[in-house]
């Protein structure tokens, strides 16, 4: 009679990290169209934006040395922000904006990880899966917002420039275009009013637009592939 290995099981260690993420990212897309131009209204964007990145910090919380590093990528953008009402340098606008770049990458290289390693499809998964994609949409916005503070009229609407045609005045109002550019993008919807006008805004909305459909693609597959093996193995 042979002994029955028990395999290490594999257990999610975000504790339902993901809903809230996805809770907040929601919330944003809902709220922000409706928000005036106004201080108050971008204020209002600002606080809905930090309860993403608080969200994200509590999905990748599981290990020290990755909150670390996410908290520090938080309170360096949210230093930036504070500092840019006083100082409006392009240097701080950019720091501000990279700091979200490598928070959104970090967080979404995390919940990759965890995708990739979960043995069936749950609940918790699926709401990862969503988070990650809107995550990859607002990390592009993040990207096309520093090509146009680098190069103002990067893109166009119309034929007038998104931004103000300078990196310091560079408002709250041309990151929500270009957050909603970078959706139509990403879902290659390709509405056009938004066009990308120098070589580089080209070529990362075609990178934007080829991870939108392999993103989609591959996880379909996944989630599919581990269905099928769950049912079989019930």
């Amino acid at each position: 009679m042979t002994d029955k290995v028990n395999l290490p099981i594999y257990v999610s260690p975000f504790k339902g990290g993901f809903i809230s993420l996805l809770i907040s990212l929601v919330l944003l897309f809902v709220l922000f169209p409706f928000v005036p131009e106004e201080v108050i209204g971008v204020n209002f964007l600002d606080i809905f934006f930090s309860i993403i990145l608080l969200s994200g910090v509590y999905a990748v919380s599981h290990r020290k040395s990755l909150f670390y590093l996410a908290l520090f990528f938080v309170f360096t953008a949210f230093g930036a922000g504070v500092l840019i009402y006083f100082v409006k340098a392009p240097v701080i606008i950019l720091i501000r904006y990279i700091s979200y770049i490598l928070f959104f990458f970090l967080v979404i290289s995390v919940i990759l990880s965890h995708l990739l390693r979960a043995e069936k499809v749950t609940a918790d998964m699926i709401f990862g899966s969503i988070s990650v994609y809107l995550l990859l949409g607002m990390m592009w916005a993040t990207i096309y917002s520093v090509l146009e503070i680098i190069q103002p009229g990067s893109f166009l609407s119309g034929m007038e420039s998104i931004g103000t045609g300078s990196s310091v005045l560079f408002t709250r109002s041309s990151f929500k275009s270009l957050i909603y550019y970078s959706f139509v993008t990403l879902t290659t919807l390709g509405y056009g009013d938004i066009t990308p006008s120098t070589p580089p805004a080209r070529m990362f909305s075609t990178l934007e637009a080829i991870t939108g459909q392999l993103y989609i693609a591959i996880l379909i597959a996944r989630l599919v592939g581990l269905h099928i093996v769950h049912s079989q193995k019930k």
